[in-house]
């Protein structure tokens, strides 16, 4: 999305995921379905006296297959094992699954003079283009991403450091919209800022026109056919006889 000010005419461009509330929902929802699979396969683990190096998808499989099929039930933990598995992994499951959501409703917006992330409920982070030393490109089969660097050197944990545009790992193409691509690579050039990765993946964005910015197009046959073409001439069994 592109705004325009008034005043000065600036376009302030927004980055943020293209994921679907489905999809959304589906990667909240991991860490709290891999905790709980970790902690039903322990119970089972103890309760038949398995070693831990079973699989634990074919056990938990193997008690709702029983389970459905001939309503077996003791591979179902009981109710204390349930609060004493909530108590310990609640905090962590809680944890996770918020920092996921807060990463999916997290925007990115580009300016002429700064990158701006928005986090929902959480702080803002400001970086100008000045001050950027080093620009990222992550470039896979599972999305494309660009990574903003205040140092020069790694900041894996510095997150007041740096910035992923978009947010999350985006697999579509173009992952950004041209303008935003031409802003960057103006900016990269401008303040010399270091770039590791594929830089001629952003040069194809610009190349390439936006799916937004794409009409559809009739071939040169269609446009000369339809501005040659006249209305059929009446012949002379449709000419009206005279009186």
């Amino acid at each position: 999305m592109q705004i325009e000010q008034p005043g000065n005419k600036q376009k302030i461009m927004t980055v943020e995921n293209r994921m679907t509330p489905f999809q959304q929902l589906g990667v909240i929802l991991i860490t709290p379905a891999c905790l709980v699979v970790i902690f039903w396969a322990g119970f089972i683990i103890e309760n038949e006296g398995l070693s831990t190096s079973s699989a634990y998808l074919e056990l938990i499989a193997g008690c709702i297959l029983n389970l459905l099929t001939q309503g077996n039930t003791e591979c179902l933990p009981d109710s204390g094992y349930i609060i004493l598995c909530t108590i310990l992994g609640g905090p962590f499951g809680f944890y996770c699954t918020y920092k996921i959501w807060q990463s999916l409703k997290t925007k990115v917006i580009l300016t002429d003079q700064k990158i701006i992330k928005k986090q929902p409920f959480g702080k803002e982070i400001q970086l100008n283009w000045s001050e950027i030393k080093k620009v990222r490109i992550i470039s896979a089969e599972k999305g494309t991403q660009l990574v903003f660097t205040r140092t020069k050197g790694p900041a894996f944990f510095d997150d007041n450091s740096r910035i992923f545009c978009p947010p999350a790992l985006n697999n579509e193409r173009p992952f950004i919209s041209p303008d935003a691509a031409t802003l960057i690579l103006k900016k990269i050039d401008l303040y010399n800022i270091s770039i590791k990765g594929n830089r001629a993946l952003l040069e194809e964005i610009i190349k390439t026109p936006h799916p937004s910015q794409q009409e559809p197009t009739r071939s040169a046959a269609q446009y000369m056919t339809g501005a040659n073409r006249l209305p059929p001439r009446p012949s002379s069994a449709q000419r009206p006889t005279p009186k």
